[in-house]
């Protein structure tokens, strides 16, 4: 769909380019609106409910109460399809866009698996990647200071299914001390700050860990992990909940699946129709997908393979590794580099239809705005006439 608006002193116009005069550049410049649509991408929409939003906002300061009514119904059908159009959008666009929707889809994922035993280090970990990746947005990039950086760091790469390791400053910062500190530090500064809108998954993870008995679980299970720190034997490192230290993970943190993810994106590996698929899915699913079969530890194979250049490799007791043995676990910049380079897909089978559904309802907003606007240009032509 070839959309071009222009703007003129007295309104819009939205023309298909065939229609458009560009030799001499003449546009109408009154108030008239030709809808037609060639395509229905859900950029193109969305950049038609844009244009009909400024649209009818330039009508609305001279409005009489009905003619404003009128006009705040349309804006409420236009926000309603630009808001279901979002998502959709974020898939196409890719980068920091289409994190937003995983997010999402892992946080629904999450609450309703029961069979997760390490749930509450997952969510606590996708709290910290909403945190990330809206931190700018909200007001935020100054909540914490640069060596709680370092727990947030830990948290997305020591943290979650299939994660645990030996890391690197466990001494000091013990799973029990990074977990006491999101619980009774960060989570207070998120609470306190009123910055947090209500409807995010950061909103809905605080909200979990509100509840004592969530709270309870992240500590107990914080605690277990530091008793088995406590009592590694580094020469013969076993660990529970580590793709390569044990075969008894039976899920994978989001950082896991954001970088498999990623990786099998680029590679073709996961089609668009299997995104969601692979996002929801258990240990021995994701491995299905990737075309493993065999131990857990093919998928940190598979991870740190160099020739995908993922970020990952193993330490030297073979563990999985992103920062290179140094102390804070992932660096911050270089998760916000990796959001800014996912990678975006094609719309599946089902999104299409349902794209073509929201396209439907944009082209009757379209025309019924076309309308409205004739009722003003009529009423605007017969009041300059009885002057």
């Amino acid at each position: 769909m070839n959309i071009s608006t222009f703007n003129s002193f007295d309104g819009i116009v939205l023309n298909s380019m065939s229609n458009i005069d560009e030799k001499n550049k003449s546009y109408p410049h009154d108030l008239e609106m030709n809808v037609i649509f060639g395509g229905e991408s859900p950029n193109e929409l969305h950049e038609v409910l844009a244009s009909a939003r400024g649209a009818i906002l330039k009508t609305n300061s001279n409005s009489k109460n009905k003619e404003q009514e009128i006009s705040d119904s349309l804006l409420d059908a236009i926000d309603k399809s630009a808001s279901e159009l979002e998502s959709f959008k974020a898939w196409t666009d890719g980068g920091n866009a289409v994190i937003g929707p995983i997010v999402d889809i892992l946080y629904d994922s999450l609450i309703q698996d029961d069979t997760n035993n390490n749930k509450m280090e997952d969510l606590m970990q996708l709290l910290v990647f909403d945190f990330l990746l809206h931190k700018e947005e909200w007001g935020l990039d100054s909540i914490i200071n640069s060596d709680e950086h370092k727990y947030l760091g830990d948290i997305t790469e020591n943290f979650g299914s299939g994660l645990h390791a030996v890391y690197a400053g466990h001494e000091n910062n013990s799973p029990s001390n990074i977990v006491d500190w999101f619980l009774n530090t960060f989570i207070v500064k998120l609470k306190n700050s009123g910055k947090i809108p209500e409807d995010s998954v950061t909103s809905k993870v605080i909200k979990l860990f509100d509840d004592v008995n969530n709270r309870n679980k992240l500590e107990q299970l914080a605690r277990d992990y530091t008793a088995e720190l406590e009592r590694i034997d580094s020469s013969n490192i076993t660990l529970s909940n580590s793709l390569t230290k044990s075969e008894n993970t039976t899920h994978l943190a989001p950082t896991l699946k954001f970088f498999l993810l990623a990786q099998a994106a680029k590679e073709g590996t996961v089609s668009a129709n299997n995104w969601n698929s692979f996002i929801n899915g258990d240990i021995e699913k994701i491995k299905s997908f990737l075309g493993l079969t065999g131990s857990d530890s093919l998928l940190a194979d598979w991870l740190v393979d160099q020739n995908r250049n993922t970020g990952w490799s193993y330490d030297a007791s073979g563990q999985l590794d992103f920062n290179r043995g140094h102390e804070g676990g992932i660096p911050i910049s270089s998760l916000l580099g990796f959001f800014n380079d996912f990678p975006s897909r094609v719309l599946s089978d089902e999104e299409l239809k349902e794209v073509n559904r929201i396209g439907d309802n944009v082209k009757m907003i379209m025309q019924t705005l076309k309308y409205w606007f004739q009722i003003l240009r009529d009423e605007r032509v017969a009041i300059a006439r009885n002057i």
